[in-house]
């Protein structure tokens, strides 16, 4: 957990880079700021889906791979000095979604 409170998910795209993600319920969509969308692209793992959407491949949290991941890119991520937020259709592919707020743990469970 952030010091200010944010819920961190700290995700990999592709081999090597690692970003930290915001959850964001109260946005539907996820999104990037442009520089790790940027980064993302060198390795080949984002593309343009149509419109201002953009698939993301390859994402793993904590080892375990995700279905891909739709995102629109967005400079406000940046604002706050974060690289995306997932918003609430990362967390509707889960059937349990717990925070334990003593631990600042996140399970996610399919």
């Amino acid at each position: 957990m952030h010091a200010e409170g944010y819920i961190i998910v700290p995700c990999k795209i592709g081999p090597f880079y690692v970003f930290d993600m915001v959850l964001h319920t109260t946005r539907p969509l996820s999104y990037l700021s442009p520089d790790a969308a940027d980064t993302v692209g060198l390795f080949g793992d984002i593309s343009w889906v149509g419109g201002d959407i953009h698939r993301v491949r390859s994402m793993t949290i904590d080892g375990h791979p995700f279905p891909d991941l739709f995102v629109r890119i967005s400079s406000g991520p940046a604002l706050l000095g974060f690289d995306g937020f997932l918003g609430l259709h990362f967390l509707k592919q889960f059937r349990q979604v717990c925070f334990d707020q003593p631990t600042a743990m996140l399970t996610l469970s399919f």
